[in-house]
């Protein structure tokens, strides 16, 4: 905003200026603890014009003056789009000083801001007008200084205006006869509508004659009371007509805003000899809105809603038009409480991006034929219909190797549906809910289970899915390795099936993967020795460091020729199936136990691969037991969550992850998974929390 020094009324491209240099993106702006609100409605009011001076020097102003290059602020409505703080939730309606700006954060409930309660369902621009300060300025300073009698009689100015309007008839509520002005025609109608006993356009009517009329009638009808929005000359004609001991409310000194401040009265002597109270107010500075609050919202807002208490609103579309929104209310063309529309109370239609099955694979999936990032999507978050559920944002999502095993058509007889083509993917993965109508959860609350590929999508129950509790503040992507999925297959499985002793020896196939890392360290943790295999020297290296006795590279050392040195085996961990599967059978001690994870050789070749050995199990009387995990979690969940968080935290239990960065990432991050790229989970970061 440029200076103002001399100029009388504002000009929009002069004293202000629309900016539009600044960009934000609302979905991933840091908060830093704070919340982020969408500007929607502004209150325009006069005051405003006395803040665009330079304070006389050693002034204190009551309300700060504006600073030139920063955005004006004021009165307005907003909506919580995001929120990390405690007092407000994304959804919430806020009304107080707020920036001039299409989004702002605000780090707490400072500035008169408050969380509005729209029980009665009306629009929020009355929140800035009625229901809002000048609603408020009207109701508070009538019930502080008015002392009205019935039969008495009051003049308000500016009566057509946000305030004067309420006066009006708050004071033919309390039995009062009102005389009152306006500056045309169109606003005396309106006057009299809402109940003025003598209504008139102060310019084309001289304000001293009609109140020396009205008076001639009665002397109970000189002024008792007087509402002043305007002084100079209107003052002046009201402490001539006024009875003696009147009281007078000066609430504001329109003349003086568009003449330096200044509003030149010249009979302000009769004061004294009519024993005149003239009590100015503040509606901030006398701290009225608290002594007043509730008694406010009880008796007004009903009256609002019914539409006893009448009031009527200016609108100008537009950020850019604050100015001339400013002028208007300045010069009196405004009828009403004005007000700035900056937006509606929805967001704009987004792109919801969606990772869609589109064709069943031969052998790897290929991202762009196997899988599709699909933008076509719009979606509302605000207008979203939830019908009872809740909209949550997709955080992270677990790429794990049986996706390849649900890129079939389905047969009916797997634990998983299969994918269906046209339709997005589906897997584990963490969001946090950013809307809610489902008493199960609430706007924040972080969520882990099966949800879709896709960047927004609505649940419309809890199955499925946990509440997260982040005691330890992890990463939310840990939740999908050693603390979701994969950890809990780990965990549950050796606890359920490997039976270990002190002294055994177990081999752990994709000993660097997200499972058999962890498994690698809970067997050591029981005191067995440990043979692992991976699929490169990288990973090896890694195997080494997790404690693993004897790590090779299985593609470039047989593994029958290793279990034939270092065995036999107690317990075979199998990840992969096939001829690894054999050897394993083959190097088997009598009453051995198979934990039998997972089969990516089949996933990887497209086929079934037939096991040559199994007469062994028979021979050796081996226990081979395949699992689903969710079918251990009953039994395991509660020992899972007091012993793995506190050691993954600590570092005691070490794990690693790759991160994919991009739900268009997914296709891409599966073919690393299926070919043995990746060390650790894989994980597709989608959004930031």
């Amino acid at each position: 905003m440029a200076p103002v020094v001399n100029a009388r009324l504002p000009e929009s491209g002069k004293s202000t200026v629309y900016d539009t240099s600044e960009t934000i993106d609302p979905e991933n702006v840091v908060l830093n603890g704070g919340f982020l609100v969408k500007l929607l409605d502004i209150s325009v009011d006069p005051f405003i014009r006395g803040r665009m001076r330079r304070p006389p020097p050693g002034s204190q102003p009551l309300i700060p003056r504006f600073e030139v290059g920063k955005p004006l602020n004021g009165y307005a409505v907003g909506v919580v789009l995001r929120s990390e703080f405690a007092g407000v939730k994304a959804g919430d309606h806020v009304e107080g000083i707020l920036p001039f700006m299409n989004y702002i954060i605000k780090q707490d409930l400072v500035g008169h801001l408050r969380v509005l309660d729209n029980g009665y369902n009306i629009p929020w621009t009355t929140y800035l007008g009625v229901l809002g300060m000048p609603g408020k300025t009207a109701y508070c300073g009538w019930k502080e200084y008015s002392h009205a009698k019935k039969g008495q009689t009051v003049f308000v100015t500016t009566a057509a205006g946000a305030v004067g309007s309420l006066v009006v008839q708050l004071a033919k509520l309390d039995g009062l006869k009102v005389i009152a002005s306006a500056g045309s025609d169109q606003k005396v109608n309106f006057l009299k509508e809402i109940g003025a006993d003598v209504a008139f356009n102060y310019k084309t009517t001289s304000t001293t004659e009609v109140l020396i009329d009205v008076s001639k009638d009665s002397d109970a009808l000189l002024l008792s009371r007087y509402w002043d929005h305007v002084g100079g000359e209107a003052l002046d004609a009201a402490l001539e007509a006024a009875k003696p001991r009147a009281q007078f409310i000066e609430c504001g000194m329109a003349s003086g805003y568009a003449n330096n401040g200044y509003s030149q009265v010249n009979k302000l002597f009769l004061v004294i000899p009519k024993c005149i109270n003239l009590q100015g107010f503040n509606y901030n500075g006398a701290q009225l809105e608290q002594k007043y609050r509730e008694e406010f919202m009880t008796f007004v807002a009903p009256l609002v809603a019914s539409g006893r208490i009448k009031y009527r609103e200016a609108v100008w579309n537009g950020m850019e038009t604050f100015c001339d929104a400013l002028v208007g209310v300045l010069q009196g063309t405004n009828e009403g409480k004005a007000v700035v529309h900056v937006a509606d109370d929805t967001m704009t239609p987004i792109t919801n991006g969606r990772l869609l099955f589109h064709s069943i694979p031969e052998g790897l999936p290929e991202p762009g034929r196997t899988t599709i990032y699909d933008t076509t999507e719009l979606i509302d978050l605000d207008a979203l219909e939830l019908e009872g559920g809740f909209l949550l944002k997709t955080l992270e999502l677990s790429v794990d190797p049986y996706m390849r095993g649900r890129m079939y058509e389905s047969d009916g007889q797997s634990y998983v549906p299969s994918f269906v083509v046209g339709q997005p993917l589906n897997g584990y993965g963490v969001a946090v809910v950013i809307r809610s109508e489902n008493s199960e959860v609430k706007v924040g609350d972080h969520v882990h289970g099966f949800i879709d590929h896709a960047q927004y999508s609505i649940k419309q129950s809890f199955e499925g899915l946990e509440i997260l509790e982040n005691r330890f503040n992890l990463p939310w992507s840990t939740f999908l390795g050693a603390l979701g999925s994969a950890g809990k297959t780990a965990f549950m499985a050796w606890k359920e099936f490997s039976k270990a002793k002190q002294g055994e020896t177990v081999f752990i196939s994709t000993g660097a993967g997200a499972v058999g890392s962890l498994v690698i360290q809970m067997a050591k943790r029981d005191g067995l020795k440990v043979i692992a295999s991976a699929g490169s020297d990288t990973k090896v290296q890694y195997m080494r460091e997790l404690g693993a006795d004897v790590a090779f590279n299985y593609k470039t050392t047989n593994t029958s020729a290793v279990l034939s040195k270092e065995g036999p085996i107690d317990i075979y961990w199998d990840n992969v199936g096939g001829e690894t599967l054999d050897a394993a059978l083959d190097a088997a001690k009598s009453r051995a136990r198979f934990i039998e994870c997972g089969m990516t050789v089949e996933y990887t070749e497209g086929k079934n691969v037939p096991v040559k050995n199994l007469l062994q199990v028979i021979i050796k009387s081996i226990s081979l037991n395949g699992f689903i995990v969710s079918l251990l979690e009953p039994k395991w969940n509660q020992e899972f969550l007091r012993t793995v968080p506190p050691l993954v935290a600590s570092g005691e239990l070490k794990h690693k992850q790759e991160i994919f960065d991009g739900l268009d990432k997914v296709g891409h991050a599966l073919a690393a998974v299926l070919s043995g790229k990746t060390i650790g989970k894989a994980v597709v970061h989608v959004g930031d929390d």
